[in-house]
């Protein structure tokens, strides 16, 4: 079983599946779309979307705190914070039912002796360690309408839930005939862990230009409305390409057995097939997230969102009466006029940038946007430099019954750290 299932995951599997540019290069977009150009620095529509683009690297690359974190410092990327918060559940895993995988059947594996019947059903898949990303170098900008993410996880873990059940042989030449137990029905999970785990992923995004160009800032001042008036703009988007390469494979775990024997007998083939198979499984890891596990994503995650379009629609928010916002009212943690991401925001930015990093006993504000700004700003971090020239001063006639013939006075290349 083990080899037959790994024999479509071995060799090249051809640049429909390994460029991350094949997608991009077979578009086919109807006439009265204008697909942005991510690549397009100039217009001003790609201007402000690489500068979010941008924001969001960085915002998401921060270094927070986090009661919650994995790490024992109570820190984490802002990134895992931000996943833990939108997309996993409270035992921080991801859950892909079983009717939204790439397969025929959830039935994995039947067979009938002269002993038992023996069934091997899938129930449901949950990934977990998403949340432990340790590098996040996002938005590569590949292709006219593709960006490239270049990551790393510390770990990660697909669990299978899977039911196994046996019953005695119903073969005419069964060895035990007229049985009296209608067999055993056991639920249990397989824990299958990679760790230090490289991941190169690339994603066709496909904009409206014109719909992007005039959405309006107040429906994004709401946090329901924010992911509706983000697909509002997506015309498709795609993983395209997904380079999986981890460091180590553990060997898999499996629980909940109830009957100690048959536990021994199940595990005991797994880890036979895994020493039997895992150089091979190593090589084929690549083309199964370049496959099996890209489809469950783009199915189950991105077309689930994308072709719902009661999830894409962005609704009109009523305009302001005096036709100017009052800053009072827009960070206002009670009434909330304007919407609650402005005071949401403000509270967070408070809580993480005013508050005291117990390590340096300086407000966080330092190591999370000053430190990174001035680094940006002049290859130094807390450094401010300014090539120019300020002032220069050059007198002659004034100077000349001194004895001197020219004085100069120039400042220039100012510098505050």
């Amino acid at each position: 079983l083990a080899k037959t299932n790994r024999e479509p995951y071995r060799g090249n599997l051809g640049e429909a599946v390994t460029d991350p540019l094949y997608l991009e290069r077979n578009l086919d977009t109807p006439d009265n779309l204008t697909p942005l150009n991510l690549q397009d620095t100039e217009g001003y529509v790609g201007k402000v979307f690489n500068q979010l683009l941008h924001f969001f690297d960085t915002s998401l690359g921060t270094t927070i705190t986090d009661p919650d974190a994995s790490t024992l410092t109570g820190e984490d990327l802002a990134v895992n914070v931000f996943l833990r918060s939108l997309f996993l559940d409270e035992e921080r895993a991801f859950t892909v039912d079983v009717s939204n995988l790439p397969i025929t059947s959830p039935t994995l594996f039947e067979g009938h002796d002269r002993i038992t019947q023996f069934t091997v059903t899938l129930n449901q898949v949950r990934i977990l360690g998403l949340d432990t990303l340790t590098r996040f170098n996002p938005f590569r900008n590949i292709g006219r309408h593709t960006i490239q993410n270049e990551l790393t996880w510390d770990s990660l873990t697909a669990q299978f839930d899977v039911t196994v059940d046996i019953k005695p042989s119903t073969l005419d030449d069964a060895i035990l005939q007229d049985p009296t137990s209608p067999g055993i029905s056991e639920r249990i999970t397989i824990d299958f862990t990679v760790e230090n785990v490289d991941v190169e992923a690339s994603l066709l995004l496909v904009l409206d230009e014109v719909v992007l160009g005039s959405m309006e800032l107040g429906p994004l001042f709401y946090t329901e409305h924010i992911l509706p008036c983000v697909l509002s703009v997506v015309h498709e988007v795609k993983l395209s390409g997904f380079d999986v390469d981890p460091s180590y494979i553990n060997e898999p775990a499996i629980s909940g057995f109830l009957s100690p024997g048959l536990d021994r007998v199940v595990t005991d083939a797994v880890v036979a097939a895994f020493d039997m198979y895992s150089g091979a499984l190593r090589d084929a890891i690549p083309n199964i997230f370049q496959t099996s596990v890209r489809e469950i994503i783009n199915s189950a995650l991105l077309d689930s969102y994308t072709q719902d379009k009661g999830n894409s629609y962005c609704p009109d928010i009523e305009p302001i009466d005096s036709g100017y916002i009052d800053l009072n009212k827009f960070f206002n943690t009670e009434k909330m006029p304007y919407g609650d991401v402005p005071p949401m925001l403000k509270e967070n930015l408070d809580n993480e940038l005013l508050s005291i990093n117990p390590r340096t006993g300086r407000p966080r504000i330092n190591e999370v946007l000053v430190a990174p700004f001035t680094k940006l700003q002049s290859g130094s971090a807390g450094t401010l430099s300014f090539p120019l020239d300020l002032a220069s001063v050059f007198l002659t006639d004034s100077v000349s019954k001194f004895g001197i013939d020219t004085l100069g006075f120039r400042v220039f290349d100012p510098k505050v750290e």
